[in-house]
């Protein structure tokens, strides 16, 4: 996916949400995560949609991990990747979420991201 400036980060986080994706916990309201810093150390990613907004949009980041929420038991480990400077990668990692239910997320994952562009999608 292109480059993503503080809106398209914005953008992103609401089609997540509109396809059942919520970036912040439903009970708790919070945001959490990690940043991985432009040497290599982690810094903790915390509060809401719009710390993530401007994290994605900053180019000290090289990588971007946070869950999204199916309801409330069911996250999925979501992570941005800056791969160039004006390219990201976008992966989620299914393997915590119960077989029957991965479909479900799959689906999910493809409503949110199809303005982006071709998706590949790889099952392990």
């Amino acid at each position: 996916m292109p480059t993503l400036t503080r809106a398209a980060g914005r953008t992103l986080i609401k089609q997540l949400g509109a396809a059942g994706l919520s970036v912040v916990h439903p009970l708790t309201d919070a945001l959490f995560g990690s940043r991985e810093t432009s040497d290599g150390g982690r810094a903790p990613l915390l509060g809401g949609p719009d710390v993530l907004a401007d994290s994605l949009a900053d180019d000290r980041y090289h990588e971007v991990e946070f869950p999204c929420w199916m309801g409330y038991d069911r996250p999925v480990t979501a992570r941005v990747r800056r791969l160039a400077p004006s390219v990201q990668r976008v992966t989620v990692q299914t393997a915590g979420v119960p077989e029957s239910e991965r479909e479900e997320v799959v689906a999910a994952l493809v409503r949110a991201l199809d303005p982006y562009g071709p998706l590949a999608v790889f099952h392990r």
